[in-house]
């Protein structure tokens, strides 16, 4: 008896992919931009749309946010461009300083059984809260040359540094 072989290539249909928590922000004063990397090839679309509380999800039109259904209109959710050319007082009109968390649903859909398409990191450049003092060389650090090519630094008190260099 032969067993015929049938192979099968097929295109799903697409797909919202929907945080399940929020990356909090209760610790940041604010948003300075968000970097997506991505692997695509092809033409598949990649939409994206940010929500405070995983139960509302915004887009970006140009000059303010506004509240999207992603469940049924995908299309009005933002594109990769739009979501990296937000500036700071942008996110700030969204977060209003008093957001506790934030996190971004995807929407990833081919064309083609040769697209592909990933999002492989979001990432966002903040500015936290709180502030920074002074060390006193001698007191809280000292530091030397032990060679041309490196500064050796060592902290004689224990606490959060933050330490600076600018190399010649």
């Amino acid at each position: 008896v032969v067993t015929p072989t049938i192979t099968l290539n097929a295109v799903p249909t697409g797909k919202t992919v929907k945080p399940t928590e929020l990356l909090l922000i209760s610790s940041i004063e604010g948003i300075d931009s968000v970097s997506i990397a991505n692997t695509i090839s092809g033409t598949p679309t990649v939409k994206l749309a940010v929500t405070l509380d995983l139960a509302t999800y915004y887009k970006f039109n140009g000059s303010a946010w506004e509240v999207i259904d992603i469940n049924t209109n995908q299309a009005n959710m933002m594109d990769i461009a739009t979501v990296t050319s937000i500036n700071r007082s942008q996110w700030d009109l969204l977060t209003n300083g008093t957001a506790s968390g934030i996190a971004f649903a995807y929407y990833l859909d081919i064309s083609s059984i040769g697209d592909t398409v990933k999002i492989d990191k979001t990432s966002l450049v903040v500015d936290m809260k709180g502030e920074w003092n002074s060390a006193t060389k001698g007191t809280d650090f000292k530091y030397g040359y032990p060679a041309n090519d490196r500064l050796k630094v060592t902290l004689l008190t224990t606490g959060n540094y933050k330490i600076n260099y600018v190399g010649g």
